[in-house]
Order: structure tokens, then sequence, then C-alpha cells
């Protein structure tokens, strides 16, 4: 048997005190992404496209979202800053909040 030589496969599953191993523990913080409010003016253009949705209660699929936002950048609006999940939950909660304000 030979003492003190350590096989190459074996040495990386041994355990180090080094402090190197540490860093690979620790998590990057994550972070915070500040909520930024609907304007008056990206709420209007977002009836203006989904009016047809907003009245038959219905939630606007992807494309007919990414089709608005389209729209929305040709003709200098501001519904183009807002993503296809952003706008898809404000137009479901316009619908919630008309729901239960005029019911």
């Amino acid at each position: 048997m030979r003492t003190g030589t350590i096989h190459p496969r074996r040495a990386s599953h041994q355990i180090s005190d080094d402090s190197d191993s540490d860093e690979h523990r620790d998590n990057p913080s994550k972070k915070s992404v500040a909520r930024v409010k609907w304007s008056e003016v990206e709420v209007r253009e977002l009836k203006k496209y989904f009016q047809h949705h907003l009245d038959t209660k219905v939630t606007p699929r992807k494309r007919e979202c990414l089709a608005a936002v389209k729209k929305s950048k040709i003709r200098g609006g501001m519904l183009h800053r807002r993503a296809y999940p952003l706008i898809v939950k404000k137009d479901f909660q316009h619908e919630q909040e008309v729901k239960y304000c005029c019911s």
C-alpha cells in the first residue's frame, strides 16, 4: 500500500478547509425591483386596445397583447414599455374592479 498519495479522481471528493469553498455556497443577494405605478396614459391606452376584452370579460391572449404592444410602439404610445404578463395582469385586475364596483 502506498501512503501519502491520492488518486486524482478521488482528490476532488475530499473536503478541504479552504475558505474558497465557502464562496460557492453563498447565494448572491436578490435585487429588489421597484414597482412602477401605471400612469393614466397607460390605463387609457390599455382600455383603447382591449375594450373588447373588457366588455366580454375575456383575458387577452399573448399574441393579442404583443400585437397591442407593437401598435403602441409604432404610434408612440406608452404601453410598449410594459411586459406581456403585466398587461394581462392589469387587464384582468381592471375586469375584477369593474365586476365588483358595478355589480
